[in-house]
């Protein structure tokens, strides 16, 4: 039993409840929208549209808001939902998720949507994470401290505040690790069944889960063929690769997508040209959000420190050694292969392997300690204090990168903006995806693309009981005197022009007799 009194039973259900609603306190701070995020509604829930770009039309602004929530009519409308995904370049599962989720609550927009997802899934990986080093320690409180550590870091509080599915590919990525220790340890086929549900929905999360599952298994591999446990390695490789190809074979676009795909094609020129390069960039990335605020110099000197510890005094301790090796040789290779495949560098790629780090770290950390300290009960305590000294000192200061808290929306500064019309002035259909959360509640929208003979793609005539104009121009084009607004400006007339909103993609103005 990994949880074996009712005692700690309760301390961890106590801990998650905390833990819930120290995350609702996080999720009040986010107030703007990635573009990305805006896709992850737009996708799940519109009904057969997966990009927002009808133009040069006057278009209701429920046609906004009917692209980011399911109708009545359009609710647990699955066929719509593979769809999209076939048109954009993600596999489907997510989307379904979300879109399930959304279906309860047809017409609502609402960030808690996606936020409470994730939070079901981290609370589920706290838990893993708590197991996994359990496995590795057998000791309650090390297990506690590391699921902590790693819950109240930048890095997951990242993930679990971006509303993508980079949470759920946290996820199926620990739950491999995790059936895998079970199957190798237990050797009972009754484990191949998670394991292959495991990789089978991780290949219909991300794409850049095959990279993971790839190097997993192949270390996983050479670990039973060393052992010479051949009929094992057959099974374990078997299962995965059939999963796999189920995943393929059972959304058969992600065959279009790495061939024709923006982010297809980005991976493979990085497999062509980048692989033998070097760069440090995602280990940045990992410093600066599972270590924020402590400097690096005292992390290589614990891990040096613990490393030399388990050295000299654990040398013949094989299956810690194997242990690590099954988890920090994939992945370490998948930050070397991501890092050069990937042609957005974003943490997000990362996201799935800090928990296995955690895992890793305080593995170490209570092997490299064990041999000083050698009564448990002070050992346990010793690391519990640190992880809880740790926590505050990582988050203060720190600005979550998907919070917005900055971000304001048109209709927060215009009153009545459901009696209102406004004209959209872009440079890329793509861009049109940017403007969804400031255009939704307008009465009347129309999008039109900036040229330099603006008077011919101008509507002829706004709509009834028009009086003022708002209008959204991209930052990019010229706002200033003589610019494209002002033409808008006197080809309707308008006497008078003045800046309401500036975002960091947009300008909105007022137009007023």
């Amino acid at each position: 039993m990994m949880i074996k009194t009712n005692n700690q039973k309760w301390i961890l259900i106590a801990v998650m409840l905390v833990l819930s609603v120290f995350s609702f306190l996080v999720f009040q701070g986010k107030h703007g929208f990635h573009i990305d995020e805006v896709y992850s509604y737009g996708l799940s829930n519109s009904d057969h549209e997966p990009f927002p770009w009808q133009v040069d039309e006057w278009l209701e602004g429920d046609y906004y808001k009917d692209y980011l929530t399911p109708t009545e009519e359009t609710r647990f409308n699955y066929d719509s939902v593979i769809y999209n995904q076939v048109q954009d370049v993600h596999p489907p599962f997510y989307y379904l998720i979300f879109h399930t989720v959304s279906s309860f609550f047809p017409g609502i927009f609402t960030k808690y949507t996606g936020l409470v997802i994730n939070l079901i899934i981290h609370l589920l990986l706290f838990f893993l994470v708590y197991r996994l080093i359990y496995y590795l320690t057998k000791n309650f409180t090390v297990s506690l401290s590391g699921s902590l550590f790693w819950y109240m870091s930048a890095a997951a509080l990242n993930a679990m505040t971006f509303i993508r599915m980079y949470s759920l590919f946290t996820l199926l990525v620990v739950g491999l690790y995790y059936f895998t220790l079970r199957y190798l340890k237990e050797k009972k086929n009754k484990d191949l069944l998670p394991l292959a549900v495991c990789y089978f929905l991780g290949g219909w999360t991300h794409y850049y889960f095959y990279i993971f599952a790839f190097l997993f298994t192949l270390v996983v591999c050479l670990f039973l063929l060393l052992k010479k446990e051949w009929k094992r390695t057959l099974t374990f490789g078997g299962t995965a690769g059939l999963s796999v190809l189920a995943a393929l074979l059972s959304f058969p676009a992600v065959f279009d997508h790495i061939q024709n795909s923006n982010r297809g094609q980005e991976v493979l020129e990085g497999l062509e040209q980048n692989l033998t390069q070097v760069s440090s960039q995602y280990f940045t990335f990992i410093r600066e959000e599972l270590f924020t605020n402590i400097p690096a110099v005292i992390i290589l000197l614990v891990f040096v420190l613990m490393l030399g510890s388990v050295l000299f005094y654990k040398r013949g301790e094989k299956t810690t050694w194997v242990q690590w090796g099954l988890l920090m040789l994939p992945v370490l290779s998948y930050v070397v292969v991501v890092q050069n495949v990937s042609g957005l560098e974003s943490p997000r790629y990362v996201y799935p392997i800090y928990p296995l780090l955690v895992i890793f770290i305080y593995s170490l950390l209570y092997a490299g300690l064990s041999p000083w300290i050698a009564q448990k009960g002070r050992l346990s305590l010793l690391i519990l204090s640190g992880t809880l000294l740790v926590i505050p000192l990582r988050l203060y200061g720190t600005d979550l990168s998907y919070q917005f808290k900055e971000v304001d929306y048109p209709q927060e500064r215009i009153a009545a903006v459901e009696d209102q019309s406004a004209l959209v002035i872009y440079q890329e259909k793509w861009q049109l995806t940017q403007y969804v959360l400031g255009i939704k509640d307008f009465k009347a929208v129309y999008p039109v693309q900036v040229s330099t003979q603006m008077d011919e793609t101008l509507p002829g005539q706004l709509p009834e009981d028009t009086d003022d104009l708002y209008v959204f121009v991209d930052l990019r084009i010229d706002s200033g005197p003589g610019s494209i607004v002002q033409t808008v400006s006197d080809f309707y007339s308008y006497q008078d022009l003045q800046e309401v909103l500036r975002t960091d993609h947009y300008i909105v103005y007022q137009l007023e007799k």
